[in-house]
């Protein structure tokens, strides 16, 4: 229903202000126990002086949801690895980096990465499930903030995926 919201253009930003570590302190409590349950270390590196990575002005249920999915991503193609947030301001945007040590992907999957209803290959489906939905309104979230998502990648070795967001989100006008 989101992803038909955003192609049709009648998903609808709620801007507010909120801090950043707050942000993360609770995308951090709901996603632990799913990247623990692999095996895996979960190291949060998110300035705990609150000037550092201040507050931001945007969509706080969307950038949730991008951070959500991106660290359950990491946590569900990781498995007795690591999987880190890194969480730095530059200038007048914030960057979030979702870095873990997985599977990885190979430049062809990178391709098609942020369609909608497409994994990195039907054998990733079978052994990982999902509905290939969760980069795609990602991105797609991030660019009505006005950011974007990208990714760096190598197979067997993990992947990277850097989201950077406006501090101040600016509501287009209707």
């Amino acid at each position: 229903l989101d992803l038909a919201k955003v192609e049709s253009g009648r998903m609808t930003m709620f801007l507010e202000t909120f801090g950043v570590r707050s942000l993360v302190e609770e995308v951090e409590s709901i996603v632990r126990p799913m990247v623990e349950k692999n095996c895996n270390d979960f190291v949060i590196d998110c300035p705990d002086f609150p000037e550092a990575v201040g507050m931001m002005h945007a969509d706080l249920v969307k950038t949730k949801q991008v951070l959500f999915n991106l660290l359950s991503n990491a946590a569900k193609f990781t498995s007795a690895g690591s999987v880190a947030l890194t969480v730095a301001r530059h200038g007048d945007t914030i960057h979030f980096a979702v870095r873990d040590s997985g599977i990885g992907i190979t430049d062809e999957q990178r391709d098609k990465l942020f369609e909608a209803f497409s994994q990195a290959d039907a054998s990733t489906t079978r052994t990982y499930g999902g509905t290939g939905l969760g980069l795609a309104l990602s991105r797609s979230f991030c660019q009505m903030m006005g950011g974007d998502i990208e990714v760096t990648s190598e197979p067997g070795k993990g992947s990277t995926f850097t989201v950077t967001l406006p501090l101040v989100v600016v509501a287009e006008p209707d």
